[in-house]
């Protein structure tokens, strides 16, 4: 298991990315209205996980997110339960093998922040 903690955030109203250690609420960052954020992080991966198939979980999320992988769209493994805004329960991504050849990868969160748990 890696853990990723450090973490750029992106937020409309700022062009300047913010660092952040996760998990943390970032609810104080977010602007009130919806939005949608940026959350990215540059990984370096350990060698017994180059070029192998790898997943990214996110135990506790409550907003509709989607995940790129050096710029490409990564598939959920699951169907999220969702309503219009949010989601419940974990969230989990496969990484295809052919991403992990390199020994870093740039991982980017885009969340969809449409009430205040979705910063949690």
């Amino acid at each position: 298991m890696l853990v990723i903690a450090n973490w750029t955030l992106r937020v409309p109203s700022s062009e300047q990315p913010i660092p952040l250690e996760l998990p943390a609420r970032i609810d104080d960052r977010l602007p009130r209205e919806p939005s949608v954020y940026h959350l990215r992080a540059q990984v370096i991966l350990p060698e017994q996980m180059r070029g192998r198939a790898v997943a990214l979980s996110i135990p506790m999320l409550r907003a509709l997110t989607t995940v790129r992988v050096n710029e490409r769209d990564v598939a959920s493994s699951k169907e999220p339960l969702v309503s219009v805004y949010r989601a419940a329960g974990p969230h989990r991504w496969h990484i295809p093998a052919e991403l992990t050849v390199a020994d870093e990868l740039t991982i980017e969160l885009i969340v969809r922040h449409e009430w205040q748990q979705s910063a949690w």
